[in-house]
């Protein structure tokens, strides 16, 4: 049985729990499939005012932004201002490709005021320690132990 928490759009998934966002890109940026992911993050924005933490999955196989999808990126990351504590962003694939995840999204993270809450990394393991060393103050999300076992069963 698929959990009612996860829910998923032509190609890109989304889990949004407590405070905590897990996206998932599986097929191209593109801006139906960005607008439907920022709907779910305006959701969870809004049921917690005292802010919320992304982590970012994007599939090796999927292509960049294009203009029009960096523009809705930029103006509703804009939008979200200082709700977003922090956001992990993991490009999976080749070095190469890493660095056009990383470039991409820190010119969209640097136009939208939050690059210095923005973090990229290149594996799962890393983006969800990330997140948690980001997070390790807030009281909403999962102790340290616990995120660890989470960590390791995701990550097989």
């Amino acid at each position: 049985m698929a959990s009612p928490l996860a829910q998923t759009h032509d190609g890109v998934g989304a889990v949004c729990r407590g405070n905590l966002a897990i996206i998932l890109y599986g097929a191209d940026a593109r801006l139906h499939r960005t607008r439907w992911v920022f709907d779910r993050v305006d959701e969870l924005a809004e049921r917690n005012r005292g802010g919320f933490f992304a982590l970012i999955v994007i599939a090796a196989n999927t292509a960049p932004p294009d203009s029009a999808t960096r523009a809705e990126n930029s103006a509703r990351l804009r939008k979200l201002d200082l709700a977003l504590k922090a956001m992990v962003t993991v490009a999976l694939g080749d070095e190469f490709r890493v660095s056009i995840v990383r470039t991409v999204m820190r010119a969209m993270t640097l136009i939208s005021r939050h690059s210095g809450r923005h973090v990229i990394c290149n594996t799962e393991r890393q983006g969800i320690e990330r997140l948690l060393a980001e997070a390790k103050q807030d009281p909403r999300l999962p102790r340290a132990r616990k995120s660890k076992r989470i960590s390791r069963r995701c990550t097989r």
